[in-house]
């Protein structure tokens, strides 16, 4: 029989899931820029599903002395669905924020090809989720780190849209045990906000 799980209350999913987007009229302002994301993963028998927001502050190129990097951040809500043998716990919500580190390899218009990673933080409406006929990865708290590599290229008019593959890592750092975590791999795709 399974042990009951952590919950995190519903009034504080909302205010994250919130705080998580940007404004979309929000013009762009000093370089700013903002897009919306679209995820889709699989991994460890549990499908996700996510929507999100990315922030990129503008004047890079002259903090860093560089064009070819920048960091962004990156804010997604994440319905992970377990597998459909499983008995009870087969869905969940994932709440997270990633600072990421991106470089453009061979450029200097932060256009193309890129790489990007980072490490954040994950809010989870359940501490497991069911991936087989009584079989759970157990995550023990609520609270996880999220470790995130991708790899992906600009298209599109102006290069304003992105997508990109990548490996997701959730786990909560053994704060507690036992930490199943969670690795998957995805596919996400980021569209402008900012008005022309």
């Amino acid at each position: 029989m399974p042990s009951s799980t952590t919950r995190v209350p519903r009034r504080w999913i909302a205010r994250l899931a919130l705080a998580a987007f940007p404004v979309v009229a929000q013009a762009d302002d000093g370089g700013d820029s903002w897009w919306a994301t679209a995820t889709w993963g699989n991994g460890q028998r549990v499908d996700i599903y996510g929507v999100g927001g990315v922030w990129r502050p503008g004047g890079q190129a002259e903090k860093f002395g560089r064009s070819d990097i920048e960091w962004r951040v990156q804010a997604d809500v994440m319905s992970w669905v377990g597998h459909p043998t499983a008995t009870d716990e087969r869905v969940l919500w994932d709440i997270g924020l990633t600072p990421m580190f991106r470089w453009y390899p061979g450029s200097d218009t932060g256009k193309g090809f890129f790489a990007e990673g980072g490490i954040g933080a994950q809010i989870l409406t359940h501490t497991k989720i069911g991936v087989g006929y009584e079989h759970w990865r157990n995550f023990s708290t609520a609270y996880q780190f999220g470790e995130r590599a991708a790899i992906g290229t600009t298209f599109g008019p102006d290069d304003r849209y992105e997508i990109a593959v990548f490996v997701q890592h959730v786990s909560n750092a053994r704060i507690k045990d036992p930490n199943d975590g969670l690795t998957y791999f995805g596919v996400t795709v980021r569209f402008p906000l900012n008005l022309p």
